[in-house]
């Protein structure tokens, strides 16, 4: 995980972050994240598989989990 990916994981798990990344399809999306508990839904169990390549954040504005490539991180808003 490079530093920038670190830096937007620390901030999600204190709360709301603004960032940006490039999805699959080439677009730039624009996201309001969070990893904080205070803001995701309580998760039981998941039997999806994870990679250490992809982002995983929960969506404040969609109300969904979604991931991205942490390759693909282009900007954070602090």
């Amino acid at each position: 995980m490079n530093k920038k990916n670190q830096e937007l994981v620390a901030l999600m798990c204190m709360g709301i972050v603004t960032f940006s990344y490039i999805k699959k399809d080439g677009t730039t999306r624009i996201a309001r994240g969070t990893l904080s508990e205070e803001f995701c839904p309580k998760v039981e169990s998941s039997e999806r598989k994870t990679s250490e390549h992809l982002q995983i954040y929960y969506d404040v504005d969609k109300k969904a989990w979604r991931c991205f490539i942490k390759d693909n991180l282009l900007t954070i808003k602090k």
